[in-house]
Parts: C-alpha cells; sequence; structure tokens
C-alpha cells in the first residue's frame, strides 16, 4: 500500500499544479508563465448604470479557464509571424491609422512592427503589447498558440477579479491611475506591458493601454436574451466585441463594464488582445495516466517525505510482515476485519483497484470503526478517480481519528483537484497542524495558493518544503517565486 500512498500524494498535489501552470498551453508557441488560472463562477455583468449596451445587469456563471496575465506583445506576435510567415490584415491593405500628435492618420506601410505613432519598433522596444492587428489577425495567432480569444463574459468576470471580485470600476481599483494607461496619464503614448498595479487575479492592463478582442459577435441587446451560463455572444454579426479601453481614451471608456465593437478587419494604433485557453480537468486525469509509467521516479521522489505513513496506521505495527505471512497461507478468517483489511492492501500494491475495494469494504462491514480501512479505500477510490467517494471515506476516517493526518492531505489533494481550494486548504492546514514535517503538504498547499494567487504565501510554503527536502519544491521556487521571496 505504501506504492499507492507514495504515488497519490505525489500525483495528489502536484497533478493539479503542472496542469494548472506548466501545461496551460505549454506546446512550443504560448509562454505558460504567462497564463493565469481563472476558476469559474458566477458574477453581475454590466451595468445599469452605464451606457444602453451595458443594461440590463445580469447574473452571468462562466466555467474556470485560462488567460494571459499580460496582452500579446511584439516580441510573441513577431515568433508568430516567422513561423507561419502570416500576413496581417494591415500588411494586405498597406495602410493604418497612426497618431500624429493631433489626430489619426492613415499611413501607408504602417503594420504590426510598427507603434502607434507610425514608427518602426526596435529591439529594444518589443516588450509593448502589439497594435494594428484585427480581430482575423488576433484569431489566428490564438490558434497558433494553441488558445483562442477570450469570451466578452470571461473577460469582463476577469477583469473584474473573478471570484475574488471587489466591485471596483475598473479592473483592480477605483482609481485608474493605478490600474490602467488612459488618455489622462498615457502621454498620448502605449506603455510597456506590466507597468501598473495587477487587478485581484493577477492580470495585468485589462483596462487601458490597449483595447482587446473579443471572441465574441457584438449586439447592443445580448444582454437582454437570457444567455446566462458561460455565453459565448450571439451566433452571427457584423461586429466583434472589443474591451478594456486605451491609452487614447477617457476614464469612461476603460470601465470593466464598457463595451465597444470593430469589423473583424479593423486595424489600428488602438487595437491588441490577449488569449485564453480552456480548463479541462480531462488533461488533470491524462497527466496522472501518464505519471503511472514512470513509477519509479516518482516513488524516489516522493518516499523521502513520507516516513510518517507507517506511524498514521495506529493500530497495525508491521504491515509489511503482515502482508508477507497472509501470501503464505490458504486461509482467511472470515470474520476478522483486519485479514481483509491487509488483503486489500495487498491488491492495492498489485494495482488490482477494484479488488481492493472490494476487500477494504468487507473489512468495514466487519468494524464499521476501522478508520484506516475507510482511508485506504479513499486512496483506492481517489486512483480510480471516484472523487466524491474517496473524500467520503476520508472524512468518515477523520470523524473515527481525528488525528490521522494523512488524511486530511488526501482529502485535502482531492478537494485540490476539485478545485475546491477552500477545503483544500483547510485540509492542508490541519495536516501541518498534525505533523510540522509533512513535506509533501506544505508543497500541495503551496500549489493551492499559488493557483489562487496568493504568491508570497505559495512561495513560503515552497520554500518550507525545500528545507524540509522535498526536491519538487526548488523547481517550483526558481520558476514561479520572485527573487525576493527566494528564500
Amino acid at each position: 500500500m505504501k506504492y499507492i500512498i507514495n504515488i497519490l500524494l505525489f500525483l495528489a498535489g502536484y497533478v493539479l499544479l503542472y496542469s494548472g501552470l506548466v501545461n496551460a498551453q505549454e506546446n512550443g508557441n504560448t509562454l505558460h508563465n504567462n497564463m493565469i488560472f481563472i476558476e469559474g463562477g458566477s458574477f453581475s455583468m454590466g451595468d445599469d448604470s452605464g451606457k444602453i449596451n451595458e443594461k440590463p445587469q445580469h447574473n452571468v456563471t462562466v466555467k474556470s479557464f485560462f488567460m494571459s496575465k499580460y496582452e500579446v506583445t511584439v516580441e510573441e506576435y513577431a515568433k508568430f509571424v516567422k513561423e507561419t510567415a502570416y500576413k496581417t490584415d494591415a500588411e494586405k491593405m498597406g495602410w493604418s491609422y497612426i497618431y500624429d500628435g493631433k489626430g489619426w492618420q492613415k499611413s501607408n506601410g504602417v503594420n504590426w512592427r510598427f507603434s502607434e505613432d507610425g514608427k518602426l519598433r526596435k529591439s529594444t522596444d518589443q516588450n509593448y503589447p502589439v497594435v494594428h492587428v484585427s480581430w482575423n489577425d488576433a484569431n489566428a495567432y490564438a490558434k497558433w498558440a494553441k488558445c483562442r480569444l477570450p469570451s466578452e463574459a470571461e473577460w469582463e468576470f476577469a477583469a473584474r477579479g473573478g471570484n475574488n471580485n471587489k466591485q471596483f470600476t475598473f479592473s483592480g481599483s477605483n482609481t485608474i491611475d493605478d490600474v490602467a494607461w488612459y488618455r489622462g496619464n498615457s502621454g498620448n503614448m502605449i506603455q510597456s506591458i506590466g507597468l501598473k498595479q495587477p487587478n485581484e487575479l493577477g492580470l495585468y492592463d485589462m483596462c487601458g493601454n490597449v483595447w482587446e478582442w473579443s471572441n465574441d459577435w457584438y449586439d447592443e441587446k445580448y444582454y437582454e436574451s437570457g444567455f446566462n451560463d458561460n455565453p459565448q455572444g450571439p451566433n452571427t454579426g457584423k461586429f466583434r466585441v472589443v474591451r478594456g479601453g486605451s491609452w487614447y481614451f477617457s476614464d469612461a471608456n476603460c470601465s470593466n463594464a464598457f463595451r465597444n465593437f470593430a469589423g473583424e478587419d479593423n486595424h489600428n494604433l488602438n487595437f491588441g488582445f490577449r488569449v485564453a485557453s480552456d480548463y479541462n480537468r480531462n488533461d488533470d486525469q491524462k497527466f496522472i495516466i501518464d505519471e503511472k509509467e514512470k513509477q519509479p521516479t516518482i516513488i524516489d521522489t516522493a518516499n523521502t517525505n513520507l516516513t510518517n505513513i507507517d506511524s498514521t496506521i495506529t493500530d497495525i505495527t508491521n504491515a509489511d510482515t503482515t502482508i508477507t505471512e497472509i501470501k503464505k497461507i490458504e486461509y482467511v478468517d472470515a470474520q476478522n476485519a483486519k485479514d481483509y483489511y491487509f488483503l486489500g492492501n495487498e491488491k492495492a500494491d498489485l494495482q488490482d483497484y477494484k479488488g481492493a475495494i472490494i476487500y477494504f469494504t468487507k473489512a468495514i462491514e466487519l468494524d464499521s470503526n476501522f478508520a484506516v480501512a475507510y482511508k485506504d479505500r479513499g486512496i483506492v477510490e481517489s486512483m480510480l478517480k471516484d472523487y466524491d467517494g474517496s473524500i467520503a471515506d476520508y472524512s468518515k476516517a477523520i470523524e473515527l481519528d481525528s488525528t490521522i493526518t494523512t488524511a486530511y492531505a488526501y482529502r485535502g489533494s482531492d478537494k485540490h483537484i476539485l478545485l475546491d481550494f477552500t477545503g483544500a486548504l483547510a485540509d492542508y492546514n490541519k495536516a501541518v497542524e498534525l505533523d510540522s514535517t509533512f513535506a509533501f503538504v506544505y508543497f500541495q498547499r503551496g500549489a493551492v495558493k499559488y493557483m489562487i494567487h496568493d504568491e508570497i504565501g505559495a512561495c513560503t510554503d515552497w520554500n518550507i518544503a525545500k528545507e524540509l527536502g522535498f526536491k519538487k519544491a526548488i523547481e517550483m521556487i526558481k520558476q514561479y517565486c520572485k527573487p525576493e521571496v527566494r528564500e
């Protein structure tokens, strides 16, 4: 059973972190570190005190997804063009609009390589959001990056801070100068990405700097349609939605609720974009299957952090020896719960998970107070992805014996996979309260904290895990922690 415990501990904490942070479009195209996981939820979309197309304010639910932390830059768009030889609408038409200090002017030869004033971007200025791109151009990039453009509902949900929504007018603040570049502070020019404060989710420049293309068709009265469950906009239209305002526009155009629109081939000094991608729990399960093929590496990694496993099975002093003895005999006491429990462990070690459940269930039928049998049946149910069953069994084990550290850890892991971050944190907190040396739980708790955008808390936990000898934490610290919090 120790083998199964090692596998489960490794996967349950590591799978969501990796699927959420690393597998979020890590495909050689998109810079995965710039994708933020956004847990799905419900929010009030629109503004009853705003423009006619922002009414009525209505409740909308969106699914979990990923969104790029920053607007797509000139450098990133250049990689796309280099690989695909793509020609933007500005290049096909031979011109784009620029700002000459007084107003907009049509300028020949301007395209995505140029700034808002029609100057070719220098090699040192590649970290600016790309502009002079149409919806067609943005959509082509998104497909290349194995992403997509965000829906209008996803964009506003993210701009408002997702489930961390603090009801700000602008994305991250009621004070626009804290979070956005607009007419009042931009100096009439686009600014490099990420210079203002991020919003509650860690997203930068959602308001101001450049307008951002949405995937949705535009309809002034779409909010009256009643499509409230993960809405994707009208089926057809003449224009696409753009959101967020820009460096050229006033603060009123930069609110979270403000809606704008343009034709699919419209390109100018204001239009840029960021990308999104779906969150699919099946990706987590594929990762579990893939990782099970790497058992020796996983065991080697996890074993150094699981020295407390045997001590949690308080009523079994020599489980390995007992299993060996059961293998040697042909008779099992039909009324002995522990015999069935040990056979369940043997089946689990052989990866016969359904057989293990049969024996654990028989042990529980004979002894309804057999806490570790509930806990170990929960482990096997986790391996079979029956998270409702495993959570129920872990909970029963905890009800019978509130000192089983691993029951809290495993239940937290399954809640983690199911995106119940509040529940996962509560269980991880209890686990480390019971055992302050449980390195892997610190690692798992750090993963959850990072997913809910508590980067300082995440890095603190990963540092503790590192000090306790968990080597994978070093990788996370290097990849996701700022230098000032790496120690």
